[in-house]
């Protein structure tokens, strides 16, 4: 399979992730009561939370089909193996680390958790730290239903899209199987989405799109999400999650061919970022919050200030961290597991030989 980076993915994700930082920040300010505009809040955080994570999954499902091939149990296995190390990991320790400040904190945080949070951990993560959970069982049902419909990617795509609209008629009670009844196909729509890309690159044909397009879509998608908002559907609940995950779909595709089409190879602190992005990722809510509580232990209480100075440090101090990581001999074993872990052999082999 192809490892070429593709940049656009690694800004998209940027993207993506910078959107994060600004849902769980926004979240943060709102459940403690520093002001600010309440319509533009709500319209914010739904319309942050109508495409992003799906757009986390999709670039996840895109990445899995460029970069993997499985053809035996054998291949299976090493796979699963990886991703359990590479995403359990991380998973576990900033699961625990994050309750354990929470405990700490307790009179200081917006949502005090209990111990019993710790029992959850395998059965309903808390935010945002769920998103690795599952990810990592996708990462380790798609290859068993690929090798099942035997590589089939239509019949694939068809069924994960199946149990994703039997969750919205049917809702799955159990949160896990909720979850993935939900993802499975917005990961599996990356993966199609980059067999289409690839199959464009063999022949040749260029997939962009011209910017004026994509900005007259972009003004569209604001202007239906804005209608799909004020809609009353009442008990409907069925026909406003379809539609929501027809909203999902073309927020999707949006945002890809914006990425694809605008060049920001040329952009330092979006390269900068790109390399990160996994670290902000997992700790921006540890530094929002703690920049939320000393502001609010210094008596301001200006918005402005909370979501400036909280969006900076919630993306800047995860990136020190990673930058500290990378300096320290095997600090990267909590982020980035497999990879260091080869390190360590490849030592091991040359201290051998000396």
């Amino acid at each position: 399979m192809s490892k070429e980076r593709e940049k656009w993915i690694d800004y998209t994700k940027v993207f993506a992730c910078i959107l994060v930082v600004i849902g769980h920040l926004l979240q943060g300010l709102n459940k403690s009561g520093i002001e600010w505009n309440n319509t533009l809040y709500e319209y914010l955080d739904k319309f942050i939370y109508l495409f992003h994570m799906p757009l986390f999954m999709c670039l996840s499902g895109y990445l899995y089909k460029k970069t993997t091939d499985i053809k035996t149990y054998k291949d299976y296995g090493k796979f699963a193996y990886k991703k359990l190390l590479n995403l359990g990991i991380p998973y576990v320790f900033f699961y625990i680390l994050y309750l354990c400040i929470n405990l700490i904190f307790s009179n200081d945080v917006n949502t005090a958790m209990g111990k019993n949070e710790f029992l959850n951990i395998l059965t309903k993560p808390i935010a945002p730290y769920w998103f690795l959970y599952i990810l990592l069982i996708i990462f380790l049902i798609i290859p068993l239903i690929e090798k099942l419909l035997k590589k089939n990617t239509k019949l694939v795509f068809i069924l994960t899209l199946a149990i994703n609209i039997y969750n919205i008629i049917f809702p799955i009670q159990i949160y896990v199987l909720n979850m993935l009844a939900q993802y499975m196909f917005y990961f599996y729509l990356g993966s199609i989405i980059q067999q289409r890309v690839q199959q464009k690159s063999t022949k040749n044909i260029n997939s962009k799109i011209s910017l004026k397009l994509i900005i007259v879509n972009m003004l569209i998608y604001i202007g239906l999400s804005i209608v799909y908002f004020n809609i009353k559907f009442g008990n409907n609940y069925v026909i406003e999650l379809l539609i929501k995950l027809l909203m999902a779909i073309y927020g999707i595709i949006i945002c890809l061919y914006i990425f694809r089409t605008v060049d920001l190879s040329k952009s330092k602190y979006w390269e900068s970022i790109s390399k990160y992005t996994f670290q902000i990722y997992l700790m921006h809510t540890i530094f929002t919050a703690a920049t939320r509580i000393l502001l609010l232990k210094l008596s301001i209480t200006n918005f402005y200030i909370h979501f400036v100075l909280g969006l900076t440090i919630g993306i800047i101090g995860p990136i020190i961290i990673g930058i500290i990581l990378n300096k320290i001999k095997y600090g990267n074993i909590i982020l980035f597991p497999v990879k260091t872990i080869k390190e360590i052999r490849k030592n091991e082999n040359c201290n051998d030989r000396t």
